[in-house]
């Protein structure tokens, strides 16, 4: 009967050493599953400024062409709307990434409050205005989208370094979790 409770303690132990290993690995899997959203969160960004530039090279194509007025002022709102869109996405992506890595949310917060967004969100809006004044001669649809390509420079290389730093960290956490599941299968 000592013998058995011996082997019963034994196995306890074992029990708790692979709940614990267990727990390890779902908080792995957990931290990658958030790497995962926080990378879908910066292609969401790059695919929305990539459709602004569309937008805006089709618009300024329009104003050149001098198609309807009504019809480009409308457009024209709805560029000031996708980019108030896109500062609340950029928002969120920061917000997102805080706690996953520091450095890339402080670069989206750095692009947030640059003078390059700002001055954007200025030229969209000055835009409209040329539109409604009948100005095709003024610069500030081609000056919009310059800045909407280098807000689009500027996130690929934000997106690239996090994915770079990313990979990295999966790396690590693929070999410690091999490791472990070599571990756990040897008791």
């Amino acid at each position: 009967q000592n013998l058995d409770q011996n082997k019963l303690m034994e196995a306890l132990k074992n029990y708790e050493f692979n709940i614990e290993k267990f727990e390890e690995e779902l908080d792995r899997f957990i931290d990658m599953f958030e790497l995962a959203m926080a990378e879908q969160k910066l292609n969401e960004l790059s695919e929305h400024i990539e459709n602004m530039i569309n937008k805006q090279s089709n618009l300024i194509e329009n104003i050149i062409n001098n198609k309807d007025q009504y019809a480009l002022e409308k457009k024209s709102r709805k560029q000031e709307s996708r980019f108030n869109e896109f500062q609340n996405i950029l928002n969120d992506a920061e917000n997102t990434l805080k706690n996953i890595s520091e450095n890339t949310s402080e670069k989206l917060s750095d692009l947030l409050n640059s003078e390059l967004t700002q001055e954007t969100e200025s030229l969209l809006k000055n835009q409209t205005s040329d539109i409604k004044k009948n100005n095709n001669s003024s610069t500030n649809k081609e000056s919009a989208l310059s800045n909407l390509n280098d807000i689009s420079s500027t996130l690929n290389e934000i997106s690239n370094q996090f994915k770079n730093e990313s990979t990295q960290k999966m790396t690590k956490e693929f070999i410690i979790i091999i490791d472990n599941l070599l571990t756990i299968s040897n008791h």
